[in-house]
Order: structure tokens, then C-alpha cells, then sequence
């Protein structure tokens, strides 16, 4: 109550304090619910920059997969691919027939991908929610994931633009057939021992390996510093003997030696990308790439050991995240090949290219 003003004349600026706050609640209540779309600059764009390589590298191994699979099956054509050349089918004609076809496999393939996304998404969300604990899940509010005609006309161009890209050197590889051994059903040389099938199988192979344990190594990376974050908020909030736990020195130095270790890992993996994108020779990015796994799993080991140290007890209870980070990186050292293989790789390249290849300063 303000000095003056008695009951009687507060009454009426609480009476518009209660229509005012029925009318902000609803509006507040919206905002919480819809995203407002936000023009991005080239900065921000440049944030999602791993988001987009992983989607590149992603399509060039589903493309090249793809693509070996239509040469295989035009090179099982070359007997009818022959009779249409002889009967005046031009080459120009067959290339663009097998263009058709492949560009039909890839809209419906987009179709149906684009079905599986939105499945995916629904699963996902549910899921998510499934895991938070009630009281936090009634207050979490996901923004709309719909695939609006924006995502259908973006599926659909990078479909027409994979068949361009992938399924006209088969088709030029296709054509390229004489016509007496292609009507007699014999393969000429270049059909039997096709550089671009093996060019396209070394690729599919060389991407997906390189993808996947970059993949595994940013996962890994991620629940290191999950698990730090969780550490540090216990130990900055947890008061023993008058002061929180994070001041006293062991905790400090656990802390510290998760923080060096998680830079460290981040370090190894912003340099073999880099010396990745230089285009450095496949079997060093191979070599490097063991190095990499080999570190970042045991080193998420070691991070997430020292987070359930600090949390002591509330480290074994399934409530804490921190809990299930320390069941499911076990596992990071077993698959994906093991620690010991991922060694024995190592002291094989270092036999074999001595110790500069992971001592050194340069590629």
C-alpha cells in the first residue's frame, strides 16, 4: 500500500493490473509456442557449417553408391543398349533415356525421404520428451518442424542435381560400347575393368569411414563437454564447510585437467578437418583419423570418470545425465574399431612414414 492512497483507490489500478496481465498472459503464452522466422546472415550460416558438410558428405556417399549401381546395371544393358545405337538410335538419346530413368528413381527416393524425415522428427520429439523428467517436460515448448513445399522444392532440386552429376558419366560410360560385341552379348575391355567404378567404390568407402568417426568423434566431444558443464554447475553449487566444493583445490584441478582435455581433442579435430579440406593424400587422413578415435574416446572416458568423481553418489543416480554418459561411452572404445587396433594402425604408419606424420607440424 503506497503512502496517501488508501484501499478504497487502490482497487482500481489492481482491477487493470488483473485485465492486463489476462491480456499479456495469452500473448505470452503464443510467443512461446511459435518461432518467428529470422533472416540469417552469413555468419550465422557459417554456425551450421559442420550441420552442412555432414549433409554433403552424406549425399556424395548415397550418390556414389547410386551411381556404381546404375553403371553396374547399364553395363548389363550394353547388349540392348547396342541394338538401339545399330537400329539409329543416337548416343545423345540413350544417355538422356538413362538421365529419365535415374531422375525417376531420385524423386521417389526424395519422396520417400522426405516421408521418413517427417516420421523421424515425430519419433525424435517424442522420444525426447519420453526422457525429461515430468516437471521439466510440462515446460518445454519445440518449435514446428514442418515440411513445408520450401523442404519439398529444395528435395526435389537436389535430386535433379545428384542425377545430373552422378548418373551422366554412367550413361557416357554406358554408350560408349561397340556395336559388333555388344550384338554378339560380349563386354568390350572398358566396360569389364571400369576405372569409374572403382573410382566411385574408392570414394564411397574413403567418405563413409572419414564421415563416420568425425561423426563419432564430435558425439564423443559432446558429451565430454555435457558431462564438464554438469560437473561445473554441482561444484559451483555444492557449499561444504562454508564455500563451494569447485574452490577447493582438487576439484579445481579435476575440473582443469576436463577442460585441457576436451581443448585438446577439439585442437586434433579442427586440424586433421583442415588438412581434410587441403586435400592431403586419402591414406594419411585414414592414419590420422585412427589418432583421432583413438584419443577422443578414452579421453571422453577420462572427462566423464571425473564428473561422476565430483558428483560423488548423485553420479550413479539415473536422474543425472551424467549417469547414462558414463554407461554409453564405455562402448566408444570397442566399436568403430578398438583402442587396440586403432594402435596398432598408429605404430603401423609410424613403421611405416616414421613419427613426423603425427609428431610434425605439417601434413
Amino acid at each position: 500500500m503506497r503512502i496517501g492512497i488508501g484501499r478504497n483507490e487502490d482497487a482500481p489500478d489492481a482491477e487493470a493490473g488483473k485485465d492486463l496481465a489476462g491480456r499479456i498472459d495469452p500473448v505470452r503464452s503464443q510467443l512461446r509456442q511459435q518461432a518467428t522466422p529470422v533472416r540469417m546472415t552469413w555468419s550465422q550460416v557459417s554456425n551450421f557449417s559442420p550441420i552442412i558438410a555432414a549433409f554433403v558428405l552424406v549425399l556424395i556417399t548415397a550418390c556414389a553408391n547410386a551411381s556404381n549401381v546404375m553403371l553396374a546395371r547399364a553395363n548389363a544393358r550394353h547388349r540392348e543398349i547396342g541394338i538401339r545405337l545399330s537400329i539409329g538410335a543416337s548416343r545423345g538419346r540413350i544417355v538422356r533415356q538413362l538421365l529419365t530413368e535415374g531422375l525417376l528413381v531420385a524423386i521417389l527416393a526424395g519422396l520417400v525421404a522426405l516421408a521418413l524425415a517427417s516420421a523421424l522428427l515425430r519419433i525424435g520429439t517424442y522420444l525426447f520428451v519420453v526422457m525429461l523428467p515430468a516437471a521439466a517436460a510440462a515446460r518445454v515448448r519445440f518449435v514446428p518442424f514442418d515440411l513445408d513445399s520450401r523442404v519439398f522444392l529444395f528435395t526435389i532440386a537436389v535430386a535433379g542435381f545428384a542425377t545430373v552429376l552422378f548418373a551422366l558419366l554412367p550413361a557416357l560410360q554406358a554408350t560408349r560400347v561397340t556395336l559388333t560385341d555388344a550384338l554378339r552379348g560380349q563386354m568390350t575391355g572398358a566396360v569389364r575393368s571400369s576405372t569409374l567404378r572403382n573410382l566411385l567404390i574408392t570414394t564411397q568407402v574413403a567418405v563413409s569411414l572419414v564421415l563416420l568417426i568425425v561423426a563419432a568423434t564430435l558425439v564423443r566431444n559432446g558429451a565430454a563437454i555435457r558431462a564438464t558443464e554438469i560437473a561445473n554447475d554441482y561444484a559451483a553449487g555444492r557449499v561444504q564447510f562454508g564455500r563451494p566444493i569447485r574452490d577447493f583445490q582438487a576439484i579445481e584441478f579435476m575440473l582443469a585437467d576436463m577442460a585441457v582435455e576436451i581443448m585438446a581433442a577439439k585442437s586434433m579435430l579442427y586440424r586433421v578437418g583442415a588438412e581434410m579440406d587441403r586435400g592431403i593424400d586419402r591414406k594419411l587422413v585414414h592414419a590420422k583419423a585412427s589418432a583421432l578415435k583413438l584419443y577422443c574416446s578414452e579421453m571422453a572416458g577420462r572427462v566423464i570418470d571425473k564428473a561422476v568423481q565430483i558428483l560423488g553418489g548423485r553420479g550413479y543416480m539415473r536422474e543425472n545425465p551424467v549417469e547414462r554418459l558414463y554407461r554409453d561411452i564405455r562402448v566408444d572404445r570397442i566399436w568403430e574399431g578398438t583402442s587396440e587396433i586403432q594402435r596398432a594402425i598408429i605404430g603401423g604408419q609410424i613403421k611405416k612414414r616414421g613419427l613426423g606424420i603425427y609428431t610434425g607440424w605439417s601434413a
